[in-house]
């Protein structure tokens, strides 16, 4: 079992499928996962807006100065958003081993080590503390993924984690 990934059935009941899918198996293309990305930052970003909707009040009350406005704004978007981003990206690879963006293009994150599904540590180092790093460096851990044969970007790195396709390869000819 430690060599399948899993593909989602009726119900986000999972199956394990064949070693093709494995984490050793063919780097995803990176504009797929660009796309999911997108996907995803669509779903969070409409998320928000309603948050800013019902908390941009409060915050157009403190507007006596620039730094009380930049504070303010922090508070009450800026906590907010990343609370919001976190909750989603956790809460979907804990349930289902990837957000909406990759379930509809038919991407999974998976482990390295066991082609399965990410530890709670695992999401904690990906999505926490390596896009932290990642943004931190003003990108260069997504611009990583450029670089290298598996595509893995630096928060793929810190977490051991991989994205891969779950989809069914056609073949030719049909």
């Amino acid at each position: 079992m430690a060599d399948n990934v899993f593909v989602f059935e009726n119900k986000f009941r999972v199956k394990p499928v064949d070693k093709y899918f494995s984490p050793q198996g063919e780097s995803v293309n990176l504009t797929i996962r660009f796309l999911a990305f997108l996907f995803d930052s669509f779903v969070i970003f409409t998320l928000l807006f309603f948050v800013e909707l019902f908390l941009g009040a409060a915050a157009l009350q403190a507007h006596e100065n620039f730094f009380k406005i930049v504070v303010m704004h922090f508070i009450y978007w800026g906590i907010p958003a990343q609370t919001i981003a976190y909750v989603y990206y956790c809460f979907f690879y804990l349930s289902f081993g990837a957000t909406p963006g990759k379930l509809v293009l038919g991407l999974r994150v998976v482990s390295v080590e066991t082609g399965g599904d990410l530890s709670l540590i695992q999401i904690f180092l990906r999505e926490i503390l390596g896009k932290f790093f990642s943004f931190f460096f003003f990108g260069f851990g997504f611009l990583l993924s450029f670089f290298r044969k598996d595509g893995r970007a630096l928060h793929d790195l810190i977490s051991g984690s991989r994205v891969v396709s779950v989809r069914q390869k056609i073949p030719r000819g049909l």
